[in-house]
């Protein structure tokens, strides 16, 4: 083989080389973006699993209210209000004798204490509140009188937010004086 041929082979080797590595790096990226969408498929797809388990979830708890209503008495629209366990509600400051304690003796629970008149709503009531949940009377509040409840919130901030409104309310179990 002379020289030229020598020379015109090895620039076909050379020309194949660059063309496979050209093409095996195109394919690497195009595999990367593959991969990268893959990812971006998953991560969607995790989201949606935990939407639809959340929202299974509400669908449950939904269902459970409806049969747990269903059993309760309607008594009537009520003015609601929140209160804290800080001095802006009882006057009282962490490490106060009786701070957080309600009436009853129990201490205040986030989603469960509420104030309410014992003539009206006895303590131990089992109530729920529309549009705020299910509340358990355990304790009296000094200007709770009538067709009032306070509903225990630990937030200041949130109390401060959900204001007065009105609201029905179902008795679900009634306490005893």
């Amino acid at each position: 083989m002379n020289k030229h041929n020598k020379f015109i082979t090895a620039l076909i080797c050379i020309f194949l080389i660059t063309l496979l590595f050209t093409e095996r790096a195109e394919s690497t990226d195009s595999e990367t973006e593959i991969s990268k969408n893959e990812q971006t498929y998953i991560e969607e797809i995790s989201l949606l699993k935990t939407q639809i388990n959340t929202l299974e979830k509400e669908l449950k708890e939904a269902q459970d209210l409806r049969s747990v209503l269903s059993e309760s008495s309607y008594i009537g629209e009520f003015e609601i209000s929140y209160y804290t366990a800080g001095f802006e509600s009882t006057g009282k400051n962490p490490g106060d004798k009786g701070y957080g304690i309600t009436k009853s003796g129990e201490y205040v629970k986030e989603n469960y204490t509420a104030a309410t008149d014992w003539t009206i709503l006895p303590k131990g009531t089992v109530f729920y509140i529309e549009g705020v949940g299910i509340r358990v009377s355990t304790d009296e509040g000094y200007d709770i009188k009538g067709e009032k409840i306070d509903v225990f919130e630990p937030d200041l901030e949130i109390a401060l937010q959900n204001g007065r409104h009105k609201a029905k309310i179902y008795v679900i179990e009634l306490g005893v004086n």
